[in-house]
């Protein structure tokens, strides 16, 4: 078993929440949050946004600026094949192989696409929930963890309107 079989497989909205907190957890072990982050906060170490370094002189770079040009690129590209690799084929047509497209792109593209929260897809959720049954012992495990990602995507929801009470 690989170190990152455990992250389950996205093939959409249902299984986005658990995908995404899995894949958090696996690019901060890895020290490559940073390529997703999209924020710079000098009390989060590990949470800053590290973004690609640009050469003084764009047309002839130093051998050091190419040197961490070149490692922060390998890098970004370690952070998007985590990103990656438990895509569903639908899923990964949404983002391009290109290695001008960073690890915060497919982030951005796959957050977009899929964490949109709105009342009907609460409901639905909230159905989910109500309707939700443990078939027997051997399906608890299964049972759990659906429990789980309808109550995370739930919170989610109840995190996000009260962020935009906040400003109103």
């Amino acid at each position: 078993m690989g170190k990152l079989d455990h992250i389950p497989e996205l093939t959409g909205p249902e299984t986005y929440f658990a995908w995404k907190r899995e894949v958090t957890y696996a690019l901060g072990v890895e020290d490559l949050w940073c390529h997703v982050a999209d924020t710079v906060d000098p009390d989060d170490v590990l949470g800053s946004a590290s973004f690609k370094p640009i050469p003084a002189a764009k047309t002839s770079p130093t051998a050091d600026e190419s040197k961490a040009i070149r490692l922060w690129l390998i890098n970004d590209l370690k952070a998007k094949a985590i990103i990656t690799r438990r895509l569903s084929v639908t899923v990964q047509q949404l983002i391009s192989t290109h290695h001008s497209v960073t690890a915060r792109d497919a982030w951005t593209t796959l957050a977009t696409h899929f964490g949109r929260i709105d009342m009907g897809s609460q409901h639905v959720v909230r159905q989910s929930l109500y309707a939700l049954q443990m078939k027997d012992a051997a399906d608890a495990s299964n049972y759990v963890g659906q429990h789980c990602v309808l109550r995370e995507r739930l919170k989610l929801r109840h995190e996000t309107r009260s962020v935009f009470e906040d400003n109103d």
